[in-house]
C-alpha cells in the first residue's frame, strides 16, 4: 500500500515539472508585452490627479451619502473634488488611478475647502481602512481616468 502512494507520488512529481517546463516553453514562444493599453482603453483621462487615502477612523463609517464603511471596501471607494461631481462624474461611477489594478467606486464628494483651508478640486480620496498605512500613502499626484462603460 505504501508503494502505491510513493508511485502517486513520484507521477504528480513529473507531472507538474511536465506542466512547468511546457508554460515556460510557451510564455517564451508567445511573449504578451505589458503595455498601459488597459488603462485608457473605454476611457476618459482626467490628467493628474490629486490622490490620498482616508479612513473610518477620521469621519465615522457612513459617508455622507449614507455608505456604511466596510473593511472590505478598502481600496474600492473613493470621494472626489466637488468641482468634478458637479460638471460630469455622479455617484456610481468607476474611476482608474494610476497603480491601481481596478477601478475604483466614487461613493462620495468633498467638502470644497479642507481643514486648513485648501481647495479640494481635482482631487480623488481612496478609502483604506488602516491609518497607519493611510498616513504613510501621504499625498500623490497620479494619473487617472473615467470608466466610459
Amino acid at each position: 500500500m505504501k508503494t502505491s502512494a510513493k508511485k502517486k507520488r513520484k507521477v504528480k512529481k513529473k507531472f507538474n515539472k511536465f506542466k512547468f517546463i511546457l508554460l515556460s516553453l510557451l510564455c517564451f514562444l508567445f511573449p504578451i508585452k505589458l503595455t498601459n493599453q488597459t488603462f485608457t482603453k473605454n476611457r476618459i483621462p482626467l490628467g493628474r490627479v490629486r490622490v490620498t487615502k482616508y479612513t473610518h477612523f477620521e469621519g465615522g463609517r457612513t459617508t455622507a451619502s449614507g455608505h456604511y464603511l466596510k473593511d472590505t471596501d478598502s481600496h474600492k471607494i473613493c470621494a472626489i473634488g466637488r468641482d468634478w461631481w458637479k460638471k460630469d462624474i455622479p455617484i456610481g461611477t468607476k474611476i482608474w488611478v494610476e497603480g491601481f489594478s481596478y477601478p475604483l467606486t466614487v461613493l462620495d464628494t468633498m467638502a470644497i475647502k479642507n481643514h486648513k483651508g485648501l481647495l479640494q478640486t481635482r482631487w480623488v480620496d481612496i478609502y483604506h481602512n488602516n491609518v497607519k498605512e493611510a498616513l504613510n500613502f501621504g499625498i500623490q499626484w497620479r494619473e487617472a481616468s473615467i470608466e466610459t462603460n
